[in-house]
């Protein structure tokens, strides 16, 4: 048999979703150094990676440097970073490669639709690692929370893969596990606290694997080193799931899947083809810039039987019948609510959700739009109060009381209020916009 060409090797992106300091980085590195033992073990099972450029090893040996130097694990990454690798394992004494890929290294506060550069990657993603901090889904009963972007993100990808039939699978990778106490117990508490994820998840059908990720740091003789326990086989499950696809259907990223297929359970209806023009716009454009207005163009494409939204909207209310101040319960139900256009029911639980204290104020100014829709002017404005008593700043806020306050007659605190905000906006254009804004409410 003759010897695979380099041109018949398939080439893999992956996509990294987490928040920043979640370990994206020293779990590659981590990875690389678990897998490096086996480059000299013979068997199809023991795989190893290696780096394709000179600036992947300088940048993975930058960081094993700063954690033996140091002990410590190294700061979070500041920008995004590629890493072209190849996947080796040995047969009959020969090295052979089953794929290459790159890895997007991508800073937390960059993991968001609203960027180009992050819209590209997805767009020519064939899978994703996702990262949760294993020891604060256990620790921080606040922690969903903070991960509510990465959460709509993956559930809006996974929903569009399940509507054109594609194969693109999803490793959910939780770090830190070796903080966490030994034992089954630490495993069944996160799986617990992420059954809301889970549920979506499988609600489109998406193609997922769980894996728990230790990355110690060790001291030999005074000599630190990370000590990684299966970080590795998320990755390799990754990419033997991909080799599988591309045996009969190619390589196909994200985006040409897209604009190749039409959505399974639109395909026999002509009638009912308004609907998808939102993802037709998709294929052909690429991601919408806000997470949410993707996930719910895609959820508006299921079938007049009970709906995952309606079984899920079940699910969530049995589980706030037991615990009424479960937040990851009370935030998912409102999406699905709102989803459904039950805008009624969503009112209270958005209510419970906005008495407790947060960083991010999304769901506070969904409340005012619904309120404003109504014509309530005073809840609308008890909103936008809520969210300055928690963040003086908040630029939305003052802007959305300014122009309330214009509408219902008090100019002089409209004016004080577009004044604050024009201080504080962080340029010079959008301090024009303010001022523009303020002249025309205020004339």
């Amino acid at each position: 048999m003759s010897r695979r060409s380099r041109s018949d090797i398939p080439v893999f992106n992956l996509l990294s979703i987490g928040h920043r300091g979640v370990g994206k980085t020293v779990f590659l590195a981590g990875s690389y150094t678990e897998l490096l033992a086996n480059r000299q073990k013979e068997g199809s099972q023991f795989w190893w990676l290696e780096f394709r450029d000179s600036q992947g090893r300088e940048n993975i040996e930058g960081i094993l440097e700063y954690v033996a130097r140091t002990g410590q694990y190294p700061p979070p990454t500041m920008k995004i970073t590629d890493f072209n690798f190849a996947l080796k394992h040995r047969q009959r004494q020969e090295e052979k490669t089953s794929c290459y890929f790159r890895w997007w290294d991508v800073p937390g506060e960059s993991c968001n639709l609203q960027n180009p550069d992050f819209q590209k990657m997805v767009l020519s993603s064939h899978g994703c690692c996702v990262f949760f901090n294993g020891k604060a889904l256990v620790h921080n009963p606040r922690y969903l929370e903070t991960i509510e972007e990465p959460i709509k993100q993956i559930v809006a990808i996974a929903s569009l893969v399940n509507q054109h039939g594609l194969d693109y699978p999803f490793a959910l990778i939780f770090t830190q596990c070796d903080l966490l106490e030994p034992g089954p117990i630490s495993q069944l508490q996160i799986e617990a606290n992420l059954q809301p994820l889970l549920a979506r998840l499988d609600a489109v059908n998406a193609k997922y694997q769980r894996f728990y990720s230790a990355i110690p740091i060790v001291s030999n003789q005074g000599q630190y080193r990370l000590k990684a326990v299966g970080a590795s086989a998320s990755i390799v499950w990754l990419l033997s799931e991909l080799n599988k696809t591309h045996q009969f259907q190619g390589q196909i990223p994200l985006e040409s899947g897209l604009k190749r297929s039409v959505p399974a359970n639109k395909r026999s209806s002509v009638a009912s083809s308004r609907k998808f023009v939102p993802l037709l716009l998709m294929s052909s454009l690429g991601l919408l810039a806000v997470s949410a207005a993707l996930f719910f163009a895609v959820n508006g494409a299921f079938g007049p039987a009970q709906t995952p939204e309606q079984q899920l909207t079940q699910q969530y209310e049995r589980i706030l019948e037991k615990d009424p101040a479960n937040f990851a319960a009370l935030t998912n139900l409102a999406d699905l609510y709102i989803q459904q256009k039950q805008l009624d029911k969503a009112i209270p639980v958005l209510e419970k959700i906005v008495e407790q204290p947060t960083k991010s104020f999304d769901l506070h100014f969904i409340l005012a739009d619904i309120y404003a829709a109504k014509g309530d002017k005073d809840r609308e404005e008890k909103v936008y109060d809520r969210v300055l008593a928690q963040q003086a700043n908040n630029f939305d806020a003052l802007i959305k009381k300014a122009v309330l306050r214009v509408e219902r007659g008090d100019e002089a605190t409209a004016k004080t209020l577009f004044a604050k905000a024009e201080n504080i906006a962080p340029t010079e254009d959008l301090k024009a916009q303010v001022r523009s804004l303020a002249q025309r409410a205020l004339k």
